[in-house]
């Protein structure tokens, strides 16, 4: 699912910046908790390109990207582009509808797994809990096609 935004916010990039796609999407990252944004491009590497900071690279891009449908903001971070996803959109995307479930050509993929009892030792709670649910999940996708 993050990928999808990795590559969405790489396109954008890639429009104010000439540098592959490819490469965009392997600079992005994950930044740590304690900085805002849910994803990071640092400006480090291609400020040898542009013949110009870090920081200055990061606060252009910020000013000149505007809020879309996947992302709500851009921030400059010291040195580094951060985006914000659209939470509404971003839960949008991240549940599956029941029509798209239930469509015979849908190409999703579930895997259940069941648990093989050890017959030395006893059940524990979670391992059954685990059984129940995943018996559940087979039954709702059978019924569902």
């Amino acid at each position: 699912m993050i990928d999808t935004y990795k590559k969405k916010f790489a396109k954008i990039l890639q429009k104010e910046i000439n540098i592959s796609l490819e490469d965009i999407i392997n600079l992005i990252e994950t930044p740590p908790e304690n900085i805002p944004g849910d994803l990071a491009f640092p400006c480090f590497g291609i400020s040898k390109i542009l013949k110009k900071s870090s920081n200055d690279i990061a606060k252009e891009l910020a000013e000149k990207l505007s809020p879309s449908s996947s992302f709500s903001s851009f921030v400059s971070v010291g040195g580094f582009l951060n985006a914000h996803i659209n939470q509404p959109d971003f839960i949008n995307n991240f549940f599956v509808s029941p029509d798209e479930i239930n469509n015979k050509n849908s190409k999703i993929k579930v895997l259940v797994e069941y648990m093989s009892a050890n017959p030395n030792k006893p059940l524990h709670i979670g391992q059954a809990r685990n059984i129940c649910i995943g018996d559940s999940m087979r039954r709702v996708y059978k019924y569902l096609g």
